[in-house]
């Protein structure tokens, strides 16, 4: 839409001029109108500009008329109308250099004066800027009619396909399709999605898609938020114009809006499941009619769930933010693409499953199909649980190991216990720093019982008492007795096992075993003793000693 040198030499002020370079940049838009009537500066702005000149200043200085020539491409100028009188024609070697840079020179006769070709030039741009100012208004009218309507991002990228009669797509900043309009039935998109690992900047994307034939503009940030996605036009052969380009941004703003919208009410939603997790599941005595009837509000039917499973994803937060350029407000926008595709994921495999938010713990309360044998559930439940961390150490950088489970429990009201056993399970895992991905409470009830009697006074005595010399000789002569120990009971005292899971020769453990008796001065393995030297090393693993 905006006026080109080819519109502008059919305005009637060139009708004595004639173009004597620069074929190839006959459709240079031009915003502004100026003169040059001395030696040019790198520092003017010149871009879109198109200059007068009779190179008055620099009528003996052929190599700064050529020096211009450069400085005017360079700086993406529409193009240099020269006025003969001072010269009688142009030098040959400027015509030739204008030439090879693509800018285009207009000869004009020395009788037309500059304001013959300013007033009318100027004019036109006036004309085509003041028709872009109504139909932005219009357009703009016609977008926001929609988005008052509730007709959410979809709308928006079908009514500015139609517009600009262009396939468009809204894409967030990691590259994931959020609506489209306008593509072919059966046009797979999302193939040509790159595979990003953290948000893209605008440099990046706009790289990417104009190599794939699209035109971009970027949603608008606000005041605390980067922005958020990109709306894409497919134009593989450059037909949009400067008013496509106006509907792509209008639309753009009412597609950040829906954004902010869509992200105001996934907030609250989160606020809302967090105060149920905290409320109901940690609280006593509340019937199975007011928990069924507080999670219908969130949408989910706890019917059917028999056991919580939590992840702490502290380490994947950390993980994400020590990457270069990422801020708190990425940390947000990722956790919420996250709790997106986790929730469409857990939907998929397990359908009426339920996943959630509780601080920095993902809860994930499995569908539980009754058909389906306990050990194949527990299967399944894993496998579901891994998918999510995997899925969360792909987008945040780190799995959350390990992802705890509680028991089973047969009564919705009993919800609430699986999910403390969870908490107190994954509290332990992190004191002993477990390596496994996935932990049910049976596998670490024992030490869940022993931290609760951990801090009492008596145990530490008993502890001293029992263990106490063995800890120390590890401590001042950096051996692993105690662990060796420990192994040894695991093993059921089967000598081979013990070595072979130690990673030592059999005659090595022997000798250990042989100086963990002399150090104890006792037979931890005799009957009466065996029971008391077991809980010893656990209680010293969960004491991480």
């Amino acid at each position: 839409m905006a006026l080109s040198i080819s519109q502008a030499l059919k305005l009637n002020s060139f009708s004595k001029a004639h173009l004597l370079t620069g074929e190839v940049g006959l459709e240079h838009e031009i915003n502004s109108v100026n003169i040059i009537e001395a030696p040019m500066e790198e520092k003017w702005e010149t871009k879109k500009a198109l200059f007068l000149t009779s190179f008055y200043a620099i009528k003996d200085d052929l190599n700064e008329q050529i020096r211009t020539i450069e400085l005017l491409a360079a700086g993406e100028s529409a193009g240099l109308v020269f006025q003969t009188g001072i010269l009688d024609e142009l030098p040959e070697a400027v015509i030739q250099r204008a030439r090879e840079l693509g800018l285009p020179i207009i000869e004009i006769p020395e009788e037309v004066d500059y304001s013959e070709v300013i007033q009318p030039v100027v004019s036109a741009i006036l004309q085509e800027k003041t028709y872009l100012l109504q139909r932005s208004d219009e357009i703009h009218r016609q977008l926001s009619t929609l988005s008052l309507a509730g007709g959410g991002l979809k709308s928006v990228v079908t009514a500015l396909s139609g517009l600009i009669n262009h396939p468009v797509t809204v894409l967030d900043s990691w590259g994931s399709v959020l609506a489209s309009a306008g593509f072919e039935e059966g046009c797979q998109f999302e193939e040509l999605l790159p595979k990003y690992h953290s948000r893209q900047s605008e440099r990046q994307a706009e790289e990417y898609w104009r190599e794939r034939g699209y035109r971009l503009v970027s949603l608008l940030p606000s005041e605390t938020q980067p922005s958020s996605g990109y709306i894409l036009a497919y134009d593989p052969i450059s037909t949009l114009d400067a008013l496509d380009r106006v509907a792509m941004e209008q639309a753009a703003v009412m597609a950040s809006l829906e954004l902010v919208k869509q992200r105001a009410v996934l907030e609250a939603e989160r606020r809302l499941q967090r105060g149920f997790f905290e409320n109901l599941l940690g609280k006593e005595g509340l019937s199975e009619n007011e928990i069924l009837t507080h999670a219908h509000s969130f949408g989910w039917d706890l019917r059917g769930k028999h056991v919580a499973a939590l992840m702490d994803i502290s380490r994947a937060e950390q993980s994400f933010l020590s990457r270069v350029g990422s801020s708190r407000a990425d940390l947000e926008l990722a956790k919420i693409r996250f709790l997106q595709s986790a929730g469409r994921l857990v939907n998929e495999r397990n359908r009426g499953g339920i996943l959630a938010e509780q601080g920095n713990l993902i809860v994930l309360l499995p569908h539980t199909n009754l058909k389906t044998s306990p050990s194949q559930m527990q299967v399944e439940f894993e496998k579901l649980a891994e998918a999510v961390g995997d899925l969360l150490k792909d987008m945040l950088g780190e799995f959350p190991s390990p992802i705890v489970f509680g028991g089973f429990h047969e009564a919705v009201t009993d919800l609430r216990v699986s999910h403390a056993e969870a908490k107190s399970a994954l509290d332990v895992c992190r004191k002993m720093k477990s390596a496994k991905r996935v932990v049910w409470y049976d596998d670490v009830s024992l030490y869940v019982l022993l931290e609760r009697v951990a801090v009492q006074p008596e145990t530490m005595n008993w502890f001293n008492r029992t263990l106490g010399e063995l800890v120390e000789y590890d401590r001042h002569n950096n051996s692993h007795l105690v662990q060796t120990l420990e192994a040894y009971f695991d093993a059921n005292q089967q000598l081979q096992q013990t070595a072979y899971q130690l990673f030592i020769h059999p005659k090595t453990l022997k000798y250990r075993l042989g100086r963990i008796e002399k150090i104890l001065g006792t037979n931890p393995f005799s009957k009466e003793q065996q029971l008391n030297y077991y809980l010893a090393c656990k209680l010293a693993k969960l004491m991480d000693i």
